[in-house]
């Protein structure tokens, strides 16, 4: 039961950091508007999924580089608090 309170603390440390959110949210509006143009400009449907491959693939590569600075930030952070 110890292991686990203290697992709810270290979680309670954790804070999420809400300054991209408006970034986040105009990019998706705009990747969508692209995506809704390029289906309806064009008869063949090619455009619009080599659109939707690449993008979908850079935005999964910086998530996840994103991800990894966060966790490396928190790590140095929790050494120099330490």
């Amino acid at each position: 039961m110890g292991k686990k309170i203290q697992k709810i603390k270290r979680i309670k440390r954790i804070r999420i950091h809400r300054e991209g959110n408006e970034t986040l949210i105009y990019s998706a509006f705009i990747l969508i508007a692209i995506a809704v143009v390029l289906w309806r400009s064009f008869e063949s449907q090619v455009p619009f999924w080599t659109f939707v491959a690449a993008f979908g693939a850079l935005s999964l590569i910086f998530s996840d580089a994103l991800y990894a600075s966060s966790l490396w930030m928190e790590t140095v952070i929790r050494n120099l608090k330490s």
